[in-house]
């Protein structure tokens, strides 16, 4: 009699451990788990054409950053959708309407900015690029993550006016971001001793002979290149055949360049350095071989990261997914926030501030250098 009863009272437990399974089963189907709000970047970089390795090197950070966020997830549920533009407006223009529209993007990362600042300013977008021209942050949901126009030309003339160099050359591609680092270094370079004289060109011009023997009688002691490959070795490969003594220098241009050996030798003024602690992260995450190679990868990471902070941070606040315009008031007020490039603190006029870097190519390599380095290794 006992193990029957045993048995009965087993069964039964049975039978209610399956009613209770079953009880939370159907709850749960009636009331599904709560899902992340979820937060759609929208990237527009020029990953293919002239300009496709900054393009890859701008696509590598914001995925990294991406890859990490998946692994230390936050309040949010961040989703990136990346349009290539192959450096054509007319596809940026394309592409900015997809994510709108289509993909109903919260943000937009973007690489030159002059064009979809505008758009993104009517669409109540959050807007962060990587212009020269400060106009491209001119909506208070815009923001610049780029060292501007106006330390990069100061100082590569104060770096050309210690060199003894009196009338420099400008070859300058025409594109907004060229052409606003023109308009800086030519309204600076008098106040330092140098006259200039600029030529302009088109972006799809391949023979500059006619453009270099307009400057004959300018006799430049010094030509400053203010453009992106293809035409960048190009011009360099031009001007070498009339003078191979003269000296060849540019804003950014070589960071461009995939490989720099064939430069050593040379110097140029560039922005957003990526610290040593990211570009070694950059290269074990990214199973890239060289450091070099990390390029715009920083200050790309550094823009979907600030993102990411303010949404999180207005989120936290107000306990529920933010605004366009509160996230944006986070950024606004960004002081000494750690970045890929440095500590980052937002200017007044909502351009992250970043210094230029004098850069000398050694053994195939660009390395920081002071003006005392520089001419110590030039014999200037």
């Amino acid at each position: 009699m006992k193990k029957i009863i045993a048995w009965v009272l087993f069964a039964v437990a049975v039978i209610v451990i399956l009613a209770v399974n079953a009880w939370r089963t159907e709850k749960e189907a009636v009331v599904p788990a709560v899902k992340k709000p979820v937060v759609k970047i929208g990237a527009i970089f020029p990953m293919s054409g002239n300009w496709e390795l900054m393009g890859s090197q701008m696509r590598d950070g914001v995925l990294m950053r991406l890859q990490e966020q998946k692994q230390k997830p936050g309040l949010f549920k961040y989703e990136v959708t990346m349009e290539d533009d192959g450096g054509e407006p007319k596809r940026k223009n394309m592409a900015y309407l997809k994510l709108v529209n289509t993909d109903k993007c919260d943000v937009i990362l973007d690489d030159a900015g002059n064009l979809l600042a505008p758009l993104a300013a009517r669409d109540k977008k959050l807007f962060l690029n990587l212009s020269w021209d400060e106009k491209a942050a001119a909506d208070s949901c815009a923001f610049i993550h780029c060292t501007p126009a106006k330390p990069q030309a100061r100082m590569i003339a104060d770096v050309l006016s210690r060199m003894g160099i009196k009338r420099v050359a400008v070859m300058c591609m025409i594109q907004q971001g060229f052409m606003a680092m023109d308009r800086e270094f030519t309204a600076y370079a008098p106040t330092v001793g140098i006259a200039t004289q600029t030529i302009k060109f088109n972006p799809d011009e391949i023979d500059f002979r006619g453009h270099l023997l307009k400057f004959y009688d300018f006799k430049p002691d010094a030509y400053l290149l203010l453009t992106a490959d293809p035409s960048f070795e190009i011009i360099i490969r031009r001007i070498r055949e009339l003078d191979k003594q003269t000296v060849i220098t540019a804003v950014e241009g070589f960071t461009y360049l995939d490989d720099i050996s064939a430069y050593n030798g040379y110097f140029y003024v560039a922005g957003n350095q990526p610290t040593q602690e990211f570009e070694s992260k950059f290269k074990a995450e990214m199973n890239r071989k060289a450091l070099g190679t990390a390029g715009f990868s920083g200050v790309t990471y550094d823009m979907l990261d600030l993102v990411i902070y303010a949404y999180e941070t207005a989120g936290a606040k107000l306990g529920c997914k933010p605004t366009t315009a509160e996230a944006a008031e986070v950024l606004r007020n960004l002081k000494d926030y750690p970045g890929a490039i440095g500590n980052l603190t937002m200017g007044p006029n909502r351009v992250i501030q970043s210094p230029a870097v004098l850069k000398y190519i050694e053994n195939g390599k660009a390395t920081p250098v002071t003006i005392e380095e520089l001419k110590k290794k030039s014999g200037k």
